[in-house]
Formats: C-alpha cells, structure tokens, sequence
C-alpha cells in the first residue's frame, strides 16, 4: 500500500486480502493531459515529459510509448506548478466535443504577457485565451470559428484575452 500511493501515475488504487492467500488489487491510472517535449540533460535527444491531469509530473518516455494528449514545448509548465495548473485547468474547461474540444488542439504554450495559448490541430491558428474564465471563452471562440468557417474565412489568429471580444486577425494570404 505504501509503495503503490507513492507512483505519481496512480490517481487511486483498491487494496484487499482474501483469505488465505489472495490479493485483489485495483489501480485506477491518472490520465496524461500533456506532454512536454523537453531535452534530456546531457544528451541531443528529446524526450516526452508526461503530466497527468492531477498536475503530476511523471518520467521520461519516448515518443514511441507517449499516448494521444496535447503537446507543448514550454518548459515552464514543468518547472512552475502554478503555470503547469493554469494549462491544466485550460484543457478542463474545454468542451468534450466540437471546433474547440482537446482533441483539436495541437499544442498549448504559455507566455507572461497574453497567458495561455492554445494552436488549433487543423488549421494552425493560435487562440490566445489569457489567464482566466476559460469556459466562457472557449465557447466565444467556438462561435467566431463558425462564424469564420461560415464565410470561408481563415483565421491566422484568435485573440480571447478581452473582456467581452474576441479579436481575430485573417491570413493574409487566401
């Protein structure tokens, strides 16, 4: 039981003993929300730094055992715990389905200037959503995507770090 609380990848385990001699464990695995791309010390190669969603960080894995989860090159979601919850509480508070759901986005990032930012998996456009009320703005920015998609229109970028706007810059080129 001691060693099984003290793996960073458990979120939560069942412990039992049948006699005479039976065991019955359960582990219910934390889910990687995350993956930072960070390189190895003392080495050229890079590795994949997995955070789950309860903001641990686990050990090094290689881009062969990573699963499906948004990438980010910042390595400041590694080393400041409140940059890293922030991200976190961004990929939470994006809906399950639709234009804005995780599984659209390619990368999450975050700058000391605008917060955090997000790019869209499809169409390379970068969203800045700022330092709070995530929910409400996802669903602001889902909205100016159908918008745009309506008009065939292609956003270069989508900047939801207004109170009540959402300013959007166009592709210049067609």
């Amino acid at each position: 039981s001691k060693s099984l609380r003290e793996e960073k990848w458990i979120k939560n385990f069942q412990l039992s003993r049948s006699w005479p001699s039976t065991i019955k464990l359960v582990i219910e695995p934390d889910t990687v929300t995350l993956l930072v791309l960070s390189s190895a010390s003392g080495s050229e190669t890079s590795a994949l730094l997995p955070i789950t969603k309860s903001g641990r960080v686990l050990e090094r894995i290689s881009s062969d055992d990573a699963p499906n989860a948004i990438v980010s090159y910042d390595e400041s979601l590694v080393k400041n715990e409140r940059v890293r919850e922030g991200a976190i509480n961004v990929i939470k508070a994006l809906p399950e389905k639709g234009r804005m759901s995780s599984t659209q986005i390619s990368e999450i990032g975050y700058d000391k200037k605008e917060g955090y930012w997000i790019k869209l998996l499809q169409s390379e456009t970068k969203v800045n959503l700022g330092e709070e009320q995530f929910e409400i703005k996802s669903v602001r920015i889902a909205q100016v995507m159908e918008y745009l998609e309506s008009r065939n229109l292609k956003a270069r970028v989508i900047d939801a770090n207004l109170s009540k706007k959402v300013l959007v810059r166009l592709q210049q080129n067609p």
